[in-house]
């Protein structure tokens, strides 16, 4: 059943990785092969312009630093300037970007994407002021996004120009590529991005609540705190990368602001994933490492609070190595679980992998050595299907379990209200018997048959459900009635209303100890007795059972003591009562009247196999 359930569940995630990757693949749409551009210009003449069709504007563009008049050279776009071969430039100035795009004469409604500018900008495209970020005195710097603009242009010639002004981060200039392409096409691909990083944002944060909820109620298995936080970081995380659709929604996001929460989202990812191996795996987690690496991720996150944003940026390469260590080290474990045997470490392993290729990834696209985009959020949904998976291989296992022993508690209620059959009244009964024997023989021999028939009644049942017939129901309480009326004569009056068939299956040992309750706790303490009614009744779909007698009564707050299991005397009534609810979700119902007597019923839902039963014989009748 388990491997079955191993193949479903990994077939599920194949689909799914399918699903997102091509999902994923949308982003760039139909990405050209695009000319390359050479000393400023770029000739895209002899293109199409289709909807789907996008030109990465790539290649060496017009360079000119600090303001100065006089062009600097052609350099590479995209490049950050820090890496400009031969300038040796500083993070920190100021520089100007040109480019010429030559255009085909059909292409007029076109979009302009621009990719991650460090950090403040201006763009003007043929002479016209597009967008402005921090470039005024009363203009903040916001936070880094993409941004999409519509060009309506008569002319087949583009001046794209951008000057950047950077101060706040060790990164200047270009991020990635510019592209351009016709407008439509350009919006469609914009939200095929958005609704993928949502998509990702969304699983990762239901998921983060899911395993909050369930640590709330499982306090202990604190590898679900954990987890949950890092789901919940993760979705922030994927909102503020690729598209940055959550910096689009709040355009107001000072520069320092977001730098700090995307920055201080990567230590606090490293270090709950951490926290969630040692959690799960925590005799293959070396505390060396363990500790060396959360102090690691701590020290970091205390700079990125207290640093100012372009300190701790610098500093930021140099983490990127603790988190490659980490990501050896969770594979490391994962590989080492395995080869243990542990079969749930397998889906560890392979969720681990798409998180360190992920982590992998997104080291290479920071440092522009690749422009897939920021695949980490993707990689770690992976990872949250396989930790999905194991959930719910344990709760199958935990729901079998609750079986057994629900089947083993079921047993031991029925062992102990076996154990319940007195002593004295064993005594009482054998003793009453003896006395007979010599003066009434037949009635002696009578009472003997009666008293077989309630150990036999007690001890013999179906031992596969715990069940057992109306008809031995009543066969037991009729024993046992007959000897307790050999003891109190004409103190004991007893009567029977049977209207149901009494060949249907009903949990055993359901009645008689009600029967025996009334007895002994509503009848023998009165001068005069009284009488015991048995009433069981057939209401369509339910059994209706009854037993009432005209006894002392019970006052309320004992009756609630008894249900509540709190009374000393109401051992065999809080025994049935929990067998009742749960097996059938519903209890004794007791109603007493202090002097007047005591009426303890309840109802049963018919068993299946005796409905249809039942409702063949209302048929033929």
């Amino acid at each position: 059943m388990e491997k079955n359930m191993l193949t479903r569940i990994s077939i599920c995630m194949i689909v799914f990785v399918v699903v997102v990757m091509a999902l994923v693949g949308c982003r760039s749409s139909k990405e050209k092969v695009s000319p390359i551009a050479f000393e400023g210009v770029i000739d895209l003449t002899s293109e199409n312009f289709d909807e789907k069709d996008v030109y990465k504007l790539a290649g060496d563009w017009k360079f000119y630093w600090n303001q100065s008049n006089q062009m600097t050279g052609y350099y590479p776009v995209p490049l950050y300037w820090t890496k400009y071969e031969g300038l040796h430039l500083p993070s920190k100035g100021k520089a100007t970007y040109q480019l010429t795009a030559l255009l085909p004469e059909h292409a007029t409604m076109l979009g302009l994407k621009t990719p991650e500018l460090y950090t403040a900008y201006s763009l003007w495209v043929n002479g016209e002021l597009i967008d402005s970020n921090g470039m005024t005195e009363d203009q903040s710097i916001g936070y880094l996004k993409p941004s999409l603009y519509a060009l309506h242009t008569q002319s087949n010639r583009l001046e794209i120009e951008l000057m950047i002004e950077n101060s706040l981060h060790v990164n200047g200039g270009i991020g990635q590529s510019f592209f351009i392409g016709p407008l439509d096409g350009m919006i469609k691909q914009r939200m095929r991005g958005i609704s993928t990083d949502i998509l990702i944002a969304g699983i990762c944060f239901v998921s983060g609540i899911l395993y909050l909820i369930l640590f709330i109620s499982r306090k202990k298995e604190r590898e679900l705190l954990y987890f949950s936080l890092l789901c919940i970081a993760a979705a922030l995380r994927s909102l503020m990368s690729n598209e940055t659709y959550l910096v689009t929604l709040f355009e107001n996001i000072y520069f320092h602001f977001g730098s700090m929460i995307v920055t201080l989202l990567v230590p606090l990812i490293a270090t709950f994933f951490l926290l969630f191996t040692r959690s799960v795996y925590r005799e293959a987690t070396p505390k060396v490492f363990f500790r060396a690496l959360l102090a690691s991720h701590g020290l970091y996150s205390v700079m990125i609070l207290t640093l100012d944003s372009y300190l701790y940026s610098l500093l930021f390469n140099y983490y990127l190595v603790i988190i490659a260590v980490q990501c050896i080290l969770i594979i490391h474990i994962g590989l080492k679980m395995v080869m243990k045997g542990h079969k749930e470490a397998l889906f560890f392993l392979i969720g681990g992998i798409f998180v360190v290729v992920g982590a992998f990834n997104d080291m290479l696209y920071f440092n522009q050595w690749t422009e897939t985009g920021y695949l980490f959020s993707l990689g770690l949904t992976f990872f949250i299907i396989g930790q999905a998976a194991i959930l719910a291989i344990k709760t199958t296992h935990l729901f079998e379990e609750n079986k057994s022993l629900d089947s083993q508690l079921e047993e031991s209620h029925a062992s102990f209200l076996r154990a319940q059959i007195k002593p004295h009244f064993i005594y009482n009964a054998l003793s009453v018997i003896s006395n007979m024997i010599t003066r009434e023989p037949v009635k002696a021999k009578a009472l003997l048959l009666d008293f077989s028939d309630y150990l036999r009644g007690c001890f013999q049942f179906d031992h596969l459900n715990n069940t057992s017939t109306i008809a031995d129901e009543l066969e037991t309480v009729r024993a046992y009635l007959s000897i307790e009326k050999a003891r109190f004569g004409e103190r004991l009056h007893t009567a029977y209303n049977i209207q149901a068939d009494v060949r249907q299956k009903i949990p055993m040992l359901i009645v008689q100890p009600l029967v025996e309750n009334a007895v002994r706790h509503g009848i023998m303490d009165t001068p005069h007795g009284g009488s015991i009614s048995v009433t069981i009744l057939d209401c369509k779909d339910r059994i209706y059972f009854e037993v009432s007698d005209n006894g002392k009564g019970i006052p309320n707050e004992v009756v609630d003591q008894l249900l509540d299991g709190k009374h000393a005397k109401g051992v065999g009534i809080i025994n049935i009562h929990k067998r009742l609810l749960a097996r059938y979700g519903r209890g004794l119902t007791i109603e007493s009247e202090v002097g007047q007597g005591t009426k303890v019923w309840f109802a049963l839902a018919r068993l299946e196999e005796e409905k249809k039963k039942h409702e063949s014989i209302n048929r033929r009748g």
